[in-house]
């Protein structure tokens, strides 16, 4: 079977199509959105003594300043998660499904939009200077952070982004990214495909 099809039947997105551009911060999660829970993803580029793997941006989640691979992410059972995505590639790749242009699973299935990768920590948690969209051009996407329980976030050329989402269900649930990134990526956890943990003691 083909590797795109693989990717898309496991992911098993569901996304609907929705429109709208405006700036501020989600309702829901300006209100509450200072207890979060932050999960920070970041695309950067591979450094490798292999020249065919070198160069490729992969997916890392940062502990405490700290890249770290993002094959298992671990994520807690019934908390408000604010997920950050600063993503450092400029290049733009086709999607599997044109559908995974819209963010689903998120708070009004919205994201906050900055420009740029080095945005002030107290903006992330305002939303001061993103603008709120629920959908990125088909053509104007890196890559996209999607589950298989339908959270899809399309992730926007050297940009920082934040969703707020809640995972309500205890176990193991796959991620990965539905642009062409790659056979090689695409099935390799940590690169552009891994698994959450969800669990209540994280």
């Amino acid at each position: 079977m083909n590797w795109k099809v693989i990717v898309g039947i496991s992911l098993l997105v569901v996304v609907s199509v929705s429109a709208g551009l405006y700036y501020g911060v989600p309702a829901a999660a300006n209100s509450t959105g200072q207890n979060a829970f932050t999960l920070t993803l970041v695309l950067a580029s591979l450094e490798s003594p292999n020249s065919t793997l070198s160069g490729q941006y992969v997916f890392f989640q940062q502990e405490n300043g700290v890249l770290e691979s993002s094959a298992v992410i671990n994520a807690p059972l019934g908390r408000l998660v604010r997920i950050v995505i600063i993503n450092h590639d400029p290049g733009t790749d086709s999607l599997l499904t044109p559908s995974a242009n819209s963010v689903t699973g998120t708070l009004n299935d919205q994201m906050q939009l900055f420009v740029g990768t080095s945005v002030p920590s107290a903006d992330i948690t305002s939303g001061t200077g993103s603008s709120v969209c629920s959908q990125l051009g088909g053509s104007d996407i890196s890559h996209t952070f999607t589950t298989s329980t339908g959270l899809n976030i399309p992730i926007a050329p050297n940009s920082t982004e934040v969703t707020y989402t809640y995972f309500n269900t205890p176990g193991t649930i796959s991620w990965g990214c539905m642009c062409e990134c790659g056979q090689f990526s695409m099935s390799t956890p940590g690169w552009m495909m891994g698994e959450i943990v969800v669990a209540p003691s994280y």
